[in-house]
C-alpha cells in the first residue's frame, strides 16, 4: 500500500454532501419498493377475491340450470 493521503475540507465536505444526498436516495427507494410491495399484497388479495366470486358463480349457475331443468308441477 502507498502512502495515506489526508483529504483537503473541500473533499471532505464533498464526501459528506455525496453520503447525504445517496442516503436520501436510498430512504426514497425503500419507501417506493414498500409502495410496490403493498401493491403487490393487494393484488393477490383481489385475485384471491376475484377467484372466489368465479367459483360462487359457477355454484349459481348449476344450480339455476338445475332448477330449471327440473320439470314443474303439472297444471
Amino acid at each position: 500500500m502507498g502512502p495515506k493521503k489526508t483529504l483537503t475540507a473541500e473533499e471532505g465536505d464533498d464526501i459528506k454532501n455525496s453520503l447525504d444526498f445517496l442516503s436520501e436516495e436510498i430512504s426514497i427507494v425503500k419507501l417506493q419498493q414498500k409502495s410496490i410491495l403493498d401493491l403487490v399484497e393487494e393484488v393477490k388479495a383481489l385475485r384471491t377475491q376475484n377467484a372466489k366470486k368465479d367459483q360462487r358463480l359457477v355454484h349459481l349457475e348449476r344450480q339455476w340450470r338445475s332448477w330449471r331443468s327440473t320439470p314443474g308441477p303439472m297444471m
